[in-house]
């Protein structure tokens, strides 16, 4: 094994020093221990301590021996710092800033190309940050209303008779129809009837200069309805119940004025075929006379 050259320069120990002594911190008297114990009794005045102090007056061989370690020793670390210093030190603080002083400068404001020097105390607006994929702008669409109620006693398209006149008012017959009927009872709750009926939507108009008023027609001696062969249909019974007519039962007719609808159902237990006759008595309306009109048999449809 190689020796280590450090060790060429450090003397040997002669065998046989003579220890450190030890003092007697009571009495003053000094003594050397004996063996490897250190002899914490003093010979002198028998005092015994915890620790006895270390009295070096003759360091001998392994006190220089000692020293010269530690010089030696202290001389490398200098050396050893005075390479760093050489390599290290010849940077500024002012040439490699820390990172806390480098983040709390404030940029140097850009130079103006007019010659104007800029305020510092001005703050310039950060540009607006552009997205790299622009979602498209979103389109409202306008939602539908929602659906109104169907009112049960406008006509549906189709069919209509001819005007009758009697004196001031006239009466049409605005549709026919064979299907449910639409039905209301107590509560409001709306619903058609299960099976289909004759279904005949009515007209009326004043075109004379006094007011009139009209009475809701029903199937009665003054509301009939006759088949080819003469006979009379009956009205049709809901229950619990009636015809969905949101009118009241007297409606006023003012002279020009907008025209009052009436809805009649009559029972059939099946499409009426041939030509049929209504004859309506014109004293509800305040008239004398009265209304008759014929349905033909190919204008009954399902609505």
């Amino acid at each position: 094994m190689a020796r280590k050259w450090w060790k060429a320069f450090i003397p040997k120990t002669p065998r046989g020093t003579l220890r450190p002594q030890n003092r007697c911190s009571r009495c003053g008297y000094s003594w050397y221990p004996r063996g490897n114990n250190v002899s914490l009794r003093c010979p002198s005045c028998g005092a015994r301590f915890n620790y006895a102090e270390v009295v070096s007056n003759n360091p001998g061989p392994t006190g220089c021996a000692s020293c010269l370690a530690i010089g030696c020793g202290g001389v490398l670390l200098l050396w050893v710092m005075g390479m760093c210093g050489a390599m290290f030190g010849s940077r500024t603080p002012q040439e490699a800033p820390t990172v806390a002083t480098a983040k709390a400068t404030p940029r140097d404001p850009a130079p103006s190309t007019s010659g104007k020097q800029s305020d510092p105390a001005v703050t310039r607006p950060n540009p607006p940050v552009i997205p790299m994929n622009p979602e498209p702008p979103v389109e409202r669409v306008e939602l539908a209303p929602p659906p109104r109620r169907v009112d049960p006693l406008r006509p549906p398209p189709g069919w209509a008779s001819e005007w009758r006149q009697l004196t001031h008012v006239k009466a049409q017959v605005a549709a026919v129809a064979y299907a449910p009927a639409p039905l209301v009872n107590a509560k409001g709750v709306r619903s058609f009837s299960d099976a289909p009926c004759v279904l005949i939507w009515l007209r009326f108009e004043n075109v004379g200069p006094t007011p009139r008023t009209v009475r809701r027609y029903q199937p009665s001696s003054e509301c009939t309805l006759t088949s080819p062969d003469g006979l009379s249909l009956i009205g049709e019974v809901f229950g619990a119940r009636s015809l969905d007519n949101p009118n009241p039962f007297t409606q006023p007719l003012p002279p020009g004025g907008e025209p009052v609808f009436g809805l009649i159902a009559f029972s059939s237990p099946a499409r009426p075929v041939g030509n049929h006759t209504l004859s309506l008595d014109a004293v509800r309306v305040g008239e004398a006379g009265r209304f008759v009109f014929t349905i033909p048999g190919d204008v009954w449809r399902g609505r």
